[in-house]
């Protein structure tokens, strides 16, 4: 039963103890019934590595009744996820691009100029490609909360797989490596007036330059030209 205290109302030791048991047993059953949620979630998996644990569906499957169902069955999932056929040369050829060395971008632009569409009917778009290059449902590896488990199914070979992903992270150091200016100081150093400070180039000679200085257009519109003058980067960083 429940009790209604009223504001301001003064309740004594006993009633107080009361109310921590309760409290204390209530939290204990959540944490019980989670742990029994958790445990039943793992097994339910570990036996079904298809199941279809949500209502999202990976770009290239399916959800289907599971003929296994049934509401006396314990750990037994009512949908499983099974490869939509029409869609496998799209994920191959995505994972192919990838280890040839095009970027994301390049791969996103080629599917829209191709008219491919998303899961949902849509253009592709940068993120839809790379949560499709990062699922490893496509190798056959359905990973669940940090475990791996077999499927069975492989749409994508691992050596592609590893070769793509290779690929993706050359791309990423490729990147880094050609950036305009590398500036280790980027984010720390400031000018006297606040500002944040980047390098500028001038001729053979790079230099630390305040922003409203640097950007003078832009940074007018919001406050006068820094009066500061900029710092020799190779003076700075020794």
């Amino acid at each position: 039963l429940s009790t209604i205290y009223n504001k301001g109302a003064k309740f004594d030791f006993i009633q107080f103890m009361g109310l921590a048991f309760k409290a204390y047993g209530a939290a204990d059953e959540r944490k019980k019934i989670t742990e029994r949620m958790k445990t039943g979630k793992y097994a339910l998996i570990a036996r079904y590595p298809m199941a279809c644990m949500d209502s999202c569906e990976p770009f290239g499957f399916k959800k289907v009744p599971n003929p296994d169902y049934s509401e006396k069955c314990k750990n037994v999932p009512k949908s499983l996820l099974v490869v939509d056929e029409e869609l496998i040369p799209i994920i191959q050829n995505i994972f192919i691009w990838a280890s040839e060395g095009l970027s994301s971008h390049k791969i996103t632009d080629k599917l829209n100029s191709l008219g491919i569409k998303s899961g949902w009917g849509n253009d592709f778009g940068h993120s839809s490609v790379m949560v499709i290059l990062k699922q490893t449902l496509y190798k056959g590896i359905r990973v669940y909360k940090g475990i791996e488990y077999p499927t069975g199914i492989e749409i994508v070979s691992p050596e592609l797989w590893n070769k793509a992903h290779l690929a993706i992270q050359e791309n990423k150091t490729r990147a880094d490596k050609y950036t305009k200016h590398c500036n280790p100081l980027k984010g720390i150093l400031k000018c006297p007036c606040g500002c944040n400070m980047q390098i500028v180039a001038s001729g053979n000679n790079h230099h630390y330059a305040c922003v409203a200085r640097a950007n003078k257009k832009e940074m007018r519109r919001h406050k006068p030209e820094c009066p500061y003058f900029g710092i020799n980067v190779k003076d700075l960083i020794a």
